[in-house]
């Protein structure tokens, strides 16, 4: 649910200036998922959120995307490997929001042709334009997904931290006296004996 939510106000923030601030937010849900899903299910979580936002724009909940064969397979399969394989590098290395947000640039390049991050004015462009051109609004992007992951990571440290369990109390009754440790300490303490001069 927090997934479909996420989809319809990244559609909302990136076409209406007055819910831009969204935009700080909306990746939260997806990066749960890379966080806490496994590879296969955070691939569909990927792909519901690429749904969610081709139908939020078809449904007048922002600017409306091309419904082509190409466009639907790419909103489907881009962020369902993104997403898949943001959980898979982070079970091998631990949740990067650095390594998120530069993937997160790359998603959004792959997914320009398409229109669907509002990067609809480069379609057509050639290579080199569409480099130069789409230089500042990856940089964005890259920001924004930084600032979404870093948030994530500090609210979960802070919730652990304030869930943390403190350490259990042993009682009198409950303790237990180690004659054993209490030998090897003594053993060690014990003034040596001293030791005649050696022989010349």
């Amino acid at each position: 649910m927090s997934v479909v939510l996420s989809g319809m106000l990244m559609s909302l923030s990136i076409h209406s200036a007055a819910a831009t601030y969204f935009s700080f937010v909306v990746l939260i849900p997806l990066f749960v998922a890379v966080r806490v899903c496994r590879p296969w299910q955070g691939a569909v979580c990927g792909a519901i959120w690429g749904l969610t936002l081709l139908a939020s724009s078809r449904t007048g909940f922002g600017q409306s995307i091309p419904l082509t064969p190409a466009t639907v397979f790419a909103l489907i399969s881009l962020p369902a490997a993104y997403v898949g394989l943001g959980a898979a590098l982070t079970g091998r290395i631990g949740f990067s929001p650095f390594v998120l947000a530069v993937g997160w640039m790359y998603l959004e390049a792959a997914l320009s042709p398409t229109g669907a991050l509002n990067h609809s004015e480069y379609v057509g462009q050639d290579w080199t334009a569409w480099f130069g051109s789409m230089i500042a609004p990856l940089l964005v992007g890259f920001c924004i997904a930084l600032i979404n992951a870093e948030l994530l990571r500090l609210t979960t440290a802070c919730v652990c931290q304030g869930t943390r369990v403190a350490p259990k109390t042993v009682l009198p009754e409950e303790s237990h006296f180690d004659y054993q440790q209490l030998i090897r300490i003594a053993h060690c303490l014990r003034t040596p004996k001293a030791r005649a001069p050696p022989i010349l």
